[in-house]
This record gives structure tokens, sequence and C-alpha cells, in this order.
């Protein structure tokens, strides 16, 4: 279901979120990003491959929401997030 599950973060400001068939896909804008926090969660409609995950909460059209996320390497996911926001709260 998730196996081709990607996070790509572009140049002009995005993170993309792609993948498997039965998630659909997502694009949150970098700049939006309020804060991440790391989390355990066995949710399945989520976007991530492993129970320890990373919480993205940001706004979009004026309201608040999140994403989880299991990026291989979350310590330089986050670093590259906060290259392009530096705004964004990080709880460990």
């Amino acid at each position: 279901m998730l196996i081709h599950t990607q996070y790509i973060l572009t140049g002009d400001g995005w993170l993309k979120v792609e993948t498997g068939r039965f998630v659909p896909n997502a694009s949150v804008e970098i700049a939006e990003i309020l804060r991440i926090r790391k989390v355990r969660s066995m949710a399945f409609w989520e976007p991530a491959l492993s129970f320890e995950r990373l919480e993205v909460v940001f706004k979009k059209h004026g309201k608040v929401h999140s994403i989880c996320l299991s990026p291989k390497n979350p310590e330089d996911f986050v670093r590259c997030l906060l290259k392009q926001n530096e705004t964004i709260q990080f709880y460990d």
C-alpha cells in the first residue's frame, strides 16, 4: 500500500508527499509549517511507514492541519525544513 511513499522538499518551498494507491498525495508549503514533533502512532491512513513518526503541523487556507511522516533520517529531514523556514518549532 505505501511501498512507494516518498517525501520531496522542492527548491521552490514545498514538501511533496507521494504515496501508494490507498493514501492521497499531499503538498505542504514549507513556509506554512508551524511545528514538528516526534510521535508514536499506528494510524494506517497516514503516509508514514513506521510507528516512529514526525507530526508536521501546518496552516492551509487559514486552518491548522497535520500530517504524520516517517523519513529515513528524521534529523536530516527536520534540518532541511529548518533551512527553508527557521520559524518552525521542533519538539523532540
